[in-house]
C-alpha cells in the first residue's frame, strides 16, 4: 500500500523473488499507480511469473494478505495500517519509516498489528558489506559519529541508531535532542519538517553517538537534499570512518 517513489522500489525489489507471488498494489493516486507499473515493467515483471494487479482501494483487495507492505508517508499511516487490519487478515507487516508523527499513533499502530510480527524498513541490518563487518565488530562500548550537511536527520537517523544496535548488540535507552537548533526547517517532502543541529544517543552497554546536520545552503531551498558526509566509530583500540555510509556496495 503506497505505490509512489518509495513503494514503487519495493515492487521492484519483488521481481526477482523465486517464488510465484499474487501481487496486489493499492493507492488512491493514478499517477502513483502508473509510476508503479512503469517501474515493475522496465525491470522486467511483466515477463516473470509473478501475478500483478493494481487498485485505488483496500477494499478492492483479498481479504488473506501473507505480506503486507505499507509505504505510505507518516501521515495518517496509523489510519492506513488500521484500515488493512479491518479488511484483511495479515500474516506479516513491513512498514516503512518514520513510522509515525506521535506516540498516539504508535499506539494505534501496535493495536492494529495486534499479534502479526512487523519490521520497521531500516535497511542497515541487510546491507552485505554492513554484514561483513560486522564480523570484525569492535568491543563495546563504542563511539560513533555521523556528520553531514542537511542529510535529513529527523528522516533518516533512524538508521544509523538501528544500526548500532545491531552492531552492538546494546539497546537505545535515551536520545537527548537538547542540541537541536530552535527552528524547524521546511523538508524536502511537502508537509513535512526537519531539523539541524545535534542529537546525542546513549546505550544500555555504555555506547554513545552524536549525529550532526547542518542547514540547507539558503533559506528557499528544503532541508533533506544533502548526503552524510561519513560515519566514525570508535572503540579502545580501533577507528572505522564509512565515508558512503549510505551505499549499497562498500562505503569503507
Amino acid at each position: 500500500v503506497g505505490a509512489g517513489q518509495l513503494g514503487s522500489r519495493h515492487l521492484q525489489g519483488l521481481v526477482t523473488c523465486s517464488h510465484r507471488l499474487r501481487i496486489q498494489v493499492v493507492d488512491p493516486a493514478p499517477d502513483a499507480l502508473k509510476t508503479a507499473t512503469d517501474r515493475w515493467t522496465a525491470m522486467g515483471g511483466a515477463e516473470g511469473c509473478h501475478e500483478v494487479s493494481f487498485h485505488q482501494g483496500i477494499g478492492e483487495v483479498s481479504r488473506q494478505v501473507e505480506i503486507a507492505i505499507v509505504a505510505t508517508t507518516a501521515f495518517r499511516r496509523s489510519e492506513v495500517i488500521e484500515a488493512i487490519g479491518a479488511h484483511a487478515d495479515v500474516g506479516l507487516w513491513i512498514l516503512e519509516k518514520v513510522l509515525a508523527q506521535g506516540e498516539e499513533e504508535l499506539r494505534r499502530i501496535v493495536t492494529a498489528v495486534g499479534a502479526s510480527m512487523a519490521w520497521v524498513n531500516t535497511w542497515g541490518r541487510s546491507t552485505p558489506w554492513y554484514q561483513q563487518i560486522r564480523g570484525s565488530e569492535p568491543v563495546s562500548p563504542i563511539r560513533f559519529h555521523v556528520g553531514g550537511a542537511s542529510w535529513g536527520m529527523a528522516c533518516n537517523a533512524i538508521h544509523f541508531l538501528d544500526l548500532m544496535c545491531w552492531w552492538t548488540g546494546e539497546e537505545l535507552v535515551d536520545v537527548d535532542a537538547a542540541g537541536l537548533d530552535d527552528e524547524w526547517l521546511i523538508g524536502k517532502r511537502p508537509g513535512f519538517m526537519e531539523i539541524s543541529g545535534e542529537l546525542v544517543a546513549r546505550y544500555s552497554g555504555g555506547s554513545t553517538g552524536v549525529l550532526r546536520a547542518g542547514r540547507p545552503p539558503d533559506a528557499g531551498t528544503p532541508a533533506g537534499w544533502d548526503v552524510v558526509d561519513a560515519l566514525d566509530v570508535e572503540w579502545s583500540s580501533g577507528h572505522w570512518r564509512i565515508k558512503r555510509p549510505h551505499s549499497e556496495e562498500d562505503g569503507l
